[in-house]
């Protein structure tokens, strides 16, 4: 598309009910001189304080002036995201963190000269200069530099710090293509610029400093616990002791907990579901052959009770206890997640223990034990399964360390159910996971009582 020139005013965007939404394709490889003349728009729609949509090395971003409080509302407004959620603030290099924070808490500054830039977000006290509707009322800011050199260019050439969530409306899958961005929010954003895959395809590790004597991860990524227990270790700068790595690797039970009304999370994803497609996701816990074996009767079992789950008047794209698919009286289809050592024997169609029959559709990753290709590929997939129709899905877990912990931090959010060869747990917002037993029958769909998630 070709693009528009920047509107006289602000209020010549915000007093549209739908934004014509331009598409700027740039290419991440061009020269700087190249890049910088491809971004010329973008960068003055962002110091003007419209939204824009930009690749980063984790997902697609959703920017906007960070210090233009109208601004950062409308970010909110955009993605439908609760407001005490916090944002992330972006910029382009370590220099214009300063003015952000009121002072850099004692391991903050070492960490960013390590892993920034890259896919680290960190958490520190921030200054007067940011509003609260940045950082969700908290008087903490969380800063990021992009290492994408889109995203690193972009910034730079803006210059001013950008708040920039996930561009999916909230709850979805985050995205990792300019299509994924264009499909939730297309005539709710100014610009969208396409700077084709992200590298990562999950969100940025988030490590709060500001909350006590040590770091905190709030949300696990790409900069693993096993990297940055070896820096700290190595630079000196943290004991051994293990009394001091326990709050840093923060359980996963605490990382996936709903937090209830009235407390503030404080970093994205901790309170609200998040990365859900439409159907219902099923985390299959089991990593070797046999045991997808033994799990099996147990799938079959869990898709029956959703073939009779109250409910059949749930519309599509609720997130309902079932998929948009399930009663429409069509051939169902369990999307699946799988290795692909796995993906090659899994069932073209699979019998239910009420008789029915699901087609099923497969897409395999690289078991490459550090569970990099998986968490590169689940919201491309759960996004890909859901324009196949899938009326639930099932995703297999990974070894749960180094990249492969964020894999299951996402698929632990986004699911509700699992299955093993010992069982069935559903997903219950007050209680946590909870195990079915012979002759339950579950409780109704999401959104009608509240409790199944």
């Amino acid at each position: 598309m070709k693009p528009e020139s920047i509107p006289k005013s602000l209020a010549d965007q915000t007093a549209l009910t739908k934004l014509n939404t331009v598409v700027l394709k740039v290419n991440p490889a061009a020269p700087a001189a190249q890049l910088r003349q491809q971004l010329a728009v973008a960068a003055e729609a962002l110091r003007a304080g419209l939204l824009v949509a930009f690749p980063t090395e984790t997902v697609y971003g959703l920017g906007g002036h960070a210090l233009l409080p109208d601004t950062v509302k409308r970010i909110y407004s955009a993605k439908g995201r609760p407001s005490d959620n916090p944002l992330i603030v972006h910029v382009s290099k370590i220099d214009e963190i300063d003015p952000l924070i009121s002072q850099w808490p004692r391991l903050a500054l070492p960490l960013a000269q390590k892993f920034m830039p890259g896919p680290l977000t960190l958490i520190l006290p921030k200054s007067s200069l940011v509003p609260r509707a940045v950082s969700g009322g908290m008087d903490t800011v969380a800063v990021r530099i992009p290492s994408n050199p889109v995203a690193n260019a972009l910034l730079r050439q803006a210059g001013v710090p950008v708040a920039a969530p996930s561009a999916n409306l909230s709850g979805r899958p985050s995205p990792t293509l300019a299509q994924h961005v264009y499909a939730d929010l297309a005539g709710r954003i100014s610009y969208l610029v396409d700077g084709g895959p992200c590298t990562y395809g999950v969100e940025s590790t988030v490590l709060d400093l500001a909350s006590g004597p040590y770091p905190r991860i709030l949300r696990p990524g790409a900069v693993t616990f096993e990297m940055l227990k070896d820096f700290l270790l190595s630079a000196r700068l943290m004991p051994e002791s293990e009394t001091v790595w326990g709050p840093l690797l923060a359980n996963e039970e605490g990382l996936n907990r709903v937090l209830p009304d009235g407390e503030h999370p404080r970093a994205p994803g901790m309170k609200y579901r998040h990365y859900a497609p439409l159907a219902p996701v099923i985390i299959l816990e089991a990593l070797q052959a046999a045991a997808v074996g033994a799990a099996m009767p147990k799938l079959s079992a869990l898709l029956s009770l959703l073939d009779c789950a109250p409910g059949a008047d749930t519309p599509p794209g609720t997130n309902g206890a079932a998929g948009p698919a399930l009663y429409t009286g069509l051939p169902k289809t369990l999307c699946a997640l799988l290795t692909q050592a796995e993906a090659l024997t899994w069932p073209k169609q699979l019998h239910t223990t009420n008789g029915e029959l699901w087609n099923c559709q497969v897409s395999g990753f690289t078991n490459d034990c550090n569970g990099q290709a998986a968490a590169h590929d689940l919201f491309a997939a759960f996004r890909r399964f859901d324009q196949a129709g899938a009326a639930a899905i099932v995703a297999q877990i990974q070894p749960d360390s180094s990249i492969g912990r964020a894999y299951m931090n996402r698929l632990g959010k986004a699911a509700s159910f699992r299955v093993s060869p010992g069982g069935i747990w559903r997903k219950d917002k007050q209680l946590g996971w909870v195990q079915l037993k012979a002759g339950d029958r579950l409780p109704g769909a999401a959104g009608n009582d509240g409790g199944l998630l």
